[in-house]
């Protein structure tokens, strides 16, 4: 059975709250202490935080010879799964999931603009980034970087997948409520990056944009999440 995209998140929280679980019951098993307590919240250790989100992706234009695209703007959502290191920062892994559609505005000479629908489509990343918190405390402004591939993937239309490199970065305040909840909130730029020219979004009827080397769509997105921390 194939797993919807738009559950994916939900699916890996699911299952990396049940790993906990076992792995804590397995050291009961076994005898060992639970892990020290202490009154001070920020200071409580942990090996791993599970950031379930959601907000809204906005922008994604990008332009060719008669015209431009444009993904519309709407709903994303997804999750942050991430591993203290010793050194004060985080490294993250990062699914988000944005459904939406791609619309295209005609410019061709001496004829006026029109803007249509092209298809519907789902953009996905797949990132890992790098968290450091700006300053220690329950409240902690943080910046972050990241690495990683976008999926574009039309849902109408017949056109194939289109997967690029991206990057991002981006920044927002973790706030600890107690040594297991927080909450996030962030802002981040994400930016797929085509590094040959081509055509984007083939299919029987051929191409719907004819991209040049480096070519690059930029997306802005604010979201807020609560943090799980285990």
């Amino acid at each position: 059975m194939k797993l919807k995209s738009g559950y994916i998140p939900f699916a890996i929280l699911a299952a990396a709250l049940l790993f906990a679980d076992a792995t804590a019951f397995a050291q009961g098993r076994r005898g060992q202490s639970p892990r020290p307590t202490t009154t001070n919240a920020q200071q409580q250790q942990y090996r791993l935080e599970i950031t379930p989100f959601y907000g809204y992706q906005m922008g994604g234009r990008t332009y060719y010879t008669q015209g431009e695209v444009n993904i519309a703007d709407t709903e994303v959502y997804g999750v942050h799964i991430g591993v203290p290191t010793p050194f004060g920062a985080v490294v993250e892994f990062l699914y988000s999931h944005q459904p939406t559609r791609l619309d295209g505005v005609y410019s061709p000479p001496f004829e006026p603009s029109r803007k249509q629908k092209l298809f519907d489509m789902n953009v996905d990343y797949y990132m890992i980034g790098a968290l450091r918190p700006l300053r220690p405390g329950p409240t902690q402004p943080f910046g972050i970087v990241y690495l990683g591939a976008a999926n574009m993937r039309p849902t109408s239309g017949g056109h194939t997948d289109e997967w690029f490199f991206a990057a991002g970065l981006g920044g927002g305040v973790k706030a600890r409520l107690n040594p297991r909840l927080g909450l996030r909130i962030q802002g981040r730029l994400m930016m797929p990056l085509r590094f040959s020219g081509g055509g984007l979004w083939c299919g029987v009827g051929g191409c719907n944009i004819g991209v040049g080397a480096s070519s690059s769509i930029l997306q802005l997105d604010l979201n807020a999440g609560l943090v799980i921390y285990l």
